[in-house]
């Protein structure tokens, strides 16, 4: 054999080592990428067949069930520090065992019948009665109210020959719209049946339809638009009382907008939400976009405290000395309860901690602002300083396209924000209060899908403020709207601040408890 054929075996030894070290790179990269994807499906399937309740339950609680496995769980086995043992008073047996009796309301009574037995003996006395009740319904039906004014013709004086006679006719009542044949009952019914009950305007058309009553989808669609007009001070007013709070709530969410300039699809706009937890007053706007720019101008005045999801364009706000920004430990919880199938042992002990907090956050919802802060400091900063500290020493250990090295990327770039609520009593331990109030417009979207232009958009976003902020103060919408539309035309400009639900309710207590019906 040539000295040219012979084989350089080390050479050769070098080159497999080297293709092997690659290949086992490119392993590692794939499994990795395999996991977020598998991650992904998980998340997918859970929001259309999973339960929709975020509550955790451990291992020893968790029911058997039948499970779709995609592919083996990936289980890390990774020592987890024992929770501290924190002492949280229950509620007595007593306080559990009350039971909360369901009361018809008087208000709801339109007939009386009273039974007596078919035979009394002679000389028999009434000792009582039992009561008991049956609910009646009627379909929502329309009625009309008829206005005939006479016409009378002025006498003449002696002499003259009636040319310049005179007929005088006594004017309409008040409208609510000029022009309009709407009374403020059905005004009302539009907007309260859409916007809480989620029904639209071309369903609540065909409802009419079969009472007898044709009326066109435009006109209804007129009769909300020159609705809102009408409520522009009042929403103006909404908007002034909410901003003027120091502790603020912010989110956003979707709305589809047909648009002239799109043909062949919708616009994707926003309906931006601010909630005052003090006063209880929630504010809806709709931008066409979602950029910083829009919080920036919203809030160009406000002072306090500001709490949100981890969105970038809110943190663009902690260049302002005068905002406080405070996380939500909801969503936090949320990354981790994620990457359960991903890390069950560092997701357990994590959802673990989130629980003590929401425990503890239980116990004192109902406490004084200094039993508050007291148990907050004394109960909840310990377990927070040693999650903390347990963040950072595990941080290092983690994939960094696993589900769970997000869970910690999230929360360790707000730990301190998500600590705000800590040190002051009258903060929230998360934004769900506004999430809730945003849920009626997710719900409503699946039934009318799209607003028909962006000022339409707009108008929706100024009755969900109105809807909200009724609910956050229990208070009927059908009789607040019908009550605000046949005041508001004569209410003097500078008092509209009354027709807001939150002063009108402390106003009208003998029409609330005259209801005995809440939203």
């Amino acid at each position: 054999m040539h000295p040219a054929d012979t084989i350089d075996y080390k050479e050769l030894y070098e080159q497999t080592r080297q293709e092997n070290i690659l290949l086992r790179e490119e392993f590692k990269q794939l499994r990795a990428i395999n996991e977020q994807l598998v991650h992904r499906v998980e998340q997918l399937l859970k929001l259309s067949f999973g339960s929709k309740s975020e509550r955790y339950l451990g291992k020893e609680q968790m029911p058997e069930q039948l499970r779709l496995e995609l592919a083996p769980e990936v289980v890390v086995e990774v020592p987890v520090p024992e929770m501290p043992k924190t002492e949280v008073a229950k509620p007595s047996a007593a306080e559990k065992q009350k039971k909360k009796h369901f009361v018809i309301p008087e208000s709801l009574v339109d007939e009386i019948q009273e039974i007596h037995p078919d035979v009394i003996p002679e000389g028999s006395k009434c000792t009582g009665s039992e009561v008991s009740y049956r609910l009646k319904c009627s379909p929502a039906r329309l009625t009309a109210k008829k206005i005939i004014r006479y016409k009378y013709l002025l006498p003449t004086p002696e002499g003259d020959p009636g040319l310049n006679s005179k007929i005088i006719i006594a004017p309409l009542p008040d409208e609510v719209i000029k022009n309009c044949m709407a009374d403020a009952s059905l005004l009302a019914t539009l907007i309260v049946e859409k916007y809480c009950d989620h029904l639209p305007v071309y369903r609540q058309m065909t409802r009419f339809d079969r009472a007898g009553i044709k009326l066109a989808h435009s006109t209804l669609l007129d009769w909300i638009a020159k609705t809102c007009k009408l409520l522009q001070p009042l929403y103006d007013a909404l908007k002034q009382e909410v901003l003027k709070s120091n502790y603020l709530m912010m989110d956003e969410t979707t709305m589809k907008v047909m648009d002239k300039t799109k043909k062949g699809t919708t616009h994707r706009g926003y309906f931006w939400a601010a909630q005052a937890p003090p006063t209880n007053l929630v504010f809806f706007e709709y931008q066409p976009g979602r950029n910083q720019e829009v919080p920036q101008a919203l809030l160009i005045d406000f002072k306090g405290y500001l709490q949100s999801d981890g969105y970038t364009c809110y943190e663009t706000l902690a260049v302002n000395k005068d905002i406080t920004l405070l996380g939500c430990m909801a969503h936090s919880r949320r990354y981790f309860l994620e990457a359960e199938k991903n890390d069950p042992a560092r997701s357990a002990y994590a959802l673990d901690v989130f629980g003590r907090l929401y425990d503890i956050e239980r116990e004192i919802k109902d406490k004084t602002p200094d039993q508050r802060k007291k148990a907050r400091q004394e109960l909840a900063k310990p377990i927070w300083s040693d999650f903390g500290r347990w963040l950072e020493e595990n941080a290092g250990l983690l994939n960094e396209k696993s589900a769970i090295y997000k869970a910690f990327a999230y929360t360790m770039k707000r730990y301190k924000r998500l600590s705000v609520y800590i040190e002051n009593e009258l903060l929230n331990i998360d934004n769900n209060p506004i999430e809730a109030s945003i849920r009626p417009i997710a719900l409503g979207r699946r039934n009318f899908l799209f607003s028909g232009s962006h000022d339409g958009a707009q108008r929706s976003a100024m009755l969900y403020s109105f809807m909200g902020t009724c609910k956050l103060h229990g208070i009927n919408p059908m009789i607040w709207m019908v009550n605000v539309l046949k005041k508001i035309n004569n209410h003097p400009s500078e008092k509209v601040q009354e027709l807001l639900p939150n002063r009108w309710k402390i106003i009208n207590e003998e029409l609330m408890e005259s209801s005995k019906v809440l939203a």
